[in-house]
């Protein structure tokens, strides 16, 4: 072989390595920044889908926790009516029996201006 022909060869072969390494440098380098990528994408959908889940179980407990407060405070509501009606009511059969005034506020807790606005 000659100079020209070994040199060819060399030149040849040197393209070939070099061609070798550098797709190979390529892969490393993609899948690192593939990686990197995917690590970062996926930790901005997590805290995306984590503040979603977080809201919306916020509102449903919020929701969850305004139906039961206000059941109870209807109850309460309801009980101290309902109460304050039966009061009335027996103060008003007492006026009717004629029962004295301060016998009434005594037995009612009423004021004896609630009890003479039964009359």
């Amino acid at each position: 072989m000659d100079n020209k022909a070994i040199e060819a060869a060399g030149y040849d072969k040197g393209l070939e390595d070099g061609r070798r390494q550098g797709i190979q440098q390529g892969i490393e380098q993609g899948i690192e920044q593939g990686i990197q990528q995917g690590v970062q994408q996926g930790i901005e959908q997590g805290i995306q889908q984590g503040i979603e889940q977080g809201i919306q179980q916020g509102i449903e407990q919020g929701v969850q926790q305004g139906i039961e407060q206000g059941v109870q405070q209807g109850i309460e509501q309801g009980v101290k009516q309902g109460t304050q009606q039966g009061i009335t009511e027996i103060a008003k059969r007492m006026l009717a029996k004629s029962t004295d005034i301060e016998f009434i506020i005594e037995c009612t807790g009423l004021t004896k201006e609630e009890i003479e606005s039964l009359k």
